[in-house]
């Protein structure tokens, strides 16, 4: 029968540039004919009720209301029905952000596992049902303990993470004192990789309380040895002039360092770099790479901690850490 409009609850925008939003007044108008009364929500940078009312001058009637959310910090949340929203700042030369929607799903029921923990049948479809019941003694929980490890957030399980804005404002701090006029952040981030990204709004938020330009070239995608060259290129390309960079990670940054000397630049007297995780790379680059160090042991203290409260039926959300450390290699100039 077809596709139609009138199902659609959310209309989310990354900016307004015309071929980007110039159909909408078409579309209302259509779901509109296909009886939708329902209110529908907009979803954009700040400015969105203004620019949906000038563009409502050829629609200006509508059998259903809108609900509009701008959106104007560098990362926010909502929820619309069944969906949970992450909208994210992203580069572009006008205000744009990109989306990432989830659904949470509870998991199917292990009748297999329950029979084997002696969990009366009884008991299951309760369980089913989300409810935390006792027996014998033992707390039983619909789910499965699970402590998510430096990757999402914004779950509905306890999540341990450092604190990623600050690492990339530390990344861009130290490019700063150490005289970088012009620092760029070169970042390859897998479609879940919120922690990743918020590296990015720490950099370029630092950036912009400087007064210096927010520069950066980003891929999003899942395969990230085959993009390190083609993104690396593209950095060297669009900012040739740059006198610093930070990189999401020391893979990426390794990499680049051995383009920038190939270029006939000298590492850190013309080009200065920075990468995040502090691991075997940050050691074995020449110059020794300067990265932001995790603090790897005391967020697995705490996932075990948090999975072990989980099991004695306490739960909980885990607040990011402020644990980052700058560890400098003998790669800027003092």
């Amino acid at each position: 029968k077809g596709w139609s409009p009138k199902p659609v609850d959310v209309i989310c925008f990354t900016h307004y540039h015309a071929d980007h939003i110039s159909g909408l007044p078409g579309f209302l108008l259509t779901m509109g004919n296909a009886e939708r009364v329902e209110p529908v929500l907009l979803a954009g940078p700040r400015g969105l009720e203004r620019v949906v009312g000038a563009l409502r001058t050829i629609a200006p009637e509508l059998p259903f209301p809108l609900v509009f959310r701008e959106l104007s910090e560098p990362r926010e949340q909502f929820q619309a029905g069944p969906f949970v929203i992450d909208a994210f700042k992203v580069n572009h030369n006008v205000a744009c952000y990109g989306y990432r929607i989830s659904i949470p799903r509870k998991g199917r029921f292990d009748v297999e596992r329950a029979r084997a923990q002696g969990i009366p049948q009884k008991m299951w479809s309760r369980l089913q049902k989300g409810e935390t019941l006792e027996h014998e003694g033992r707390i039983l929980t619909p789910d499965m303990p699970v402590v998510f490890f430096s990757r999402f957030r914004g779950t509905a399980h306890p999540t341990v993470l450092c604190d990623d804005e600050m690492g990339g404002r530390l990344a861009a701090k130290e490019l700063i004192d150490c005289g970088c006029k012009k620092p760029a952040m070169v970042g390859f981030f897998h479609s879940h990789d919120i922690p990743a990204y918020a590296r990015l709004i720490g950099f370029l938020s630092e950036l912009q309380e400087a007064g210096l330009e927010e520069r950066s070239v980003q891929v999003f995608g899942s395969h990230p040895h085959d993009e390190f060259d083609k993104l690396t290129d593209a950095a060297l390309l669009q900012y040739p002039d740059s006198d610093g960079f930070f990189c999401s990670d020391d893979a990426l940054a390794a990499i680049l360092m051995q383009k920038i000397t190939r270029q006939g630049k000298r590492i850190p007297q013309d080009v200065q770099v920075v990468g995040f995780n502090s691991c075997f790379l940050a050691r074995s680059t020449n110059p020794p790479l300067t990265s932001i160090r995790q603090p790897i042991p005391q967020m697995c203290e705490e996932a075990v901690e948090c999975l072990l409260n989980q099991i004695g039926g306490q739960t909980g959300q885990v607040e990011p850490f402020v644990l980052l450390e700058l560890h400098i290699g003998k790669l800027f100039l003092r």
